[in-house]
């Protein structure tokens, strides 16, 4: 086999990517259609797997894949689109300082239950933030079936779930990261 062309599991091995990875990045049209030997079996070219690479480190960095695909777009018309990458630069720090916070702020929620109290009582207060106890000290045991309410007991109160009304508009696009529509998510490299 020619180093020039080679199979979805040689350029798997060479980008770190998976093969379902890579038929993804081809589906999105984030690669070009591979070409296809004997056999019908994908042959990728030295520019794909430089393609890919870029695709995999962009996705490390947390990019999604239309902002990948806009980078792309830059990276293949030269030099001239500088401030354009620049931007976008500057939007994925601000949307990582965001998920920072929001991630530290989470950290010190937990941290400051495992502070205050024995780790018996910790779990305690941490189920009752769960379940919007402001309290603090309330703690439910699970349902005995679904969709059932709940009774349970932790410390010396006694409190009870009635399980959650959901509402779901479909109309709504929701941010994949999240699931919620209003704010993006925090996403992990992969």
């Amino acid at each position: 086999m020619p180093r020039s062309s080679m199979h979805i599991g040689e350029a798997s091995r060479r980008t770190g990517l998976t093969a379902r990875a890579i038929r993804l990045y081809e589906a999105s049209g984030l690669i070009g259609p591979a070409q296809r030997g004997a056999g019908g079996y994908r042959r990728f070219s030295e520019q794909d797997l430089r393609t890919l690479t870029f695709v995999h480190r962009a996705r490390q960095l947390g990019f999604d894949l239309e902002s990948i695909r806009r980078l792309l777009g830059f990276w293949r018309m030269g030099p001239q689109m500088r401030s354009d990458v620049t931007r976008m630069l500057g939007e994925r720090i601000s949307e990582l300082r965001r998920c920072e916070t929001r991630m530290r702020e989470r950290r010190e929620t937990l941290e400051s239950m495992l502070g205050d109290a024995g780790h018996e009582e910790a779990g305690c207060r941490l189920l009752a933030l769960l379940l919007g106890d402001d309290a603090g000290h309330h703690v439910v045991a699970a349902p005995s079936a679904i969709g059932q309410p709940a009774f349970g007991r932790c410390a010396d109160r006694e409190l009870r779930l009635d399980p959650p009304t959901v509402r779901v508009r479909p109309s709504e696009p929701r941010n994949r990261a999240s699931g919620d529509p209003r704010r993006p998510g925090c996403r992990r490299p992969r």
